[in-house]
């Protein structure tokens, strides 16, 4: 039996809720490619009610993990049409339709879908100028390198503390010359969490 995590994912480009299927032994190939189809045919039937759907997530670091997103747009128009801002029986916007792309132009349509969900949807995108700082920059390094000494998922949260709190030891110990600055990385922690 699979162990089930759901978790936010924050990355921009593919914020939302994650759901993952931690899998007592690896699959493979055909097995894993039918399971996966199993489990997210399964997942969209029960959440149709609701009109959402679960997409593949192909940036799963482990083969034991199966993983699946439910975009944070379609949370926010379920909130939406609960609160009565809209009905899901209501037919959508029309739009114009777009013209036919080359087919040297697939590659960008998920980013196009994104933003025209994340544009009805109202969110925006939010950067922290902190992490491009030279502090910051030494900081999401060590939580990395933490993470792959200890084998930490950094997209779960446990796994994200544990890895932060100990980058944030290490880097206060081995740069004594950071010190005056280091503890305004605790008030970006939520930023490197993504």
């Amino acid at each position: 039996m699979a162990k089930l995590k759901v978790s936010v994912n924050k990355n921009p480009t593919k914020e939302g809720i994650k759901v993952q299927f931690v899998l007592p032994e690896t699959l493979e190939g055909d097995k894993k490619t039918e399971a996966t189809q199993k489990l997210q045919s399964k997942l969209n039937q029960g959440l149709s009610q609701y009109n959402l759907t679960v997409s593949q997530d192909t940036d799963v670091p482990y083969s034991n993990v199966i993983g699946f997103l439910i975009p944070i747009a379609d949370i926010k128009l379920l909130i939406k049409n609960a609160m009565g801002g809209g009905s899901s029986e209501e037919p959508a916007p029309e739009e114009a339709p777009a013209p036919e792309a080359a087919p040297e132009a697939a590659p960008e349509e998920p980013m196009k879908e994104i933003k025209r969900m994340q544009k009805l949807a109202g969110v925006k995108e939010a950067f922290d100028p902190f992490l491009d700082t030279e502090l910051g920059g030494y900081m999401r390094e060590y939580i990395d390198q933490v993470a792959e000494e200890e084998g930490l998922d950094l997209s779960y949260r446990d796994d994200f503390d544990q890895a932060f709190d100990i980058a944030f030891v290490l880097l206060n110990n081995e740069h004594p010359e950071l010190r005056s600055n280091i503890k305004s990385i605790l008030s970006h922690r939520e930023s490197f969490f993504n």
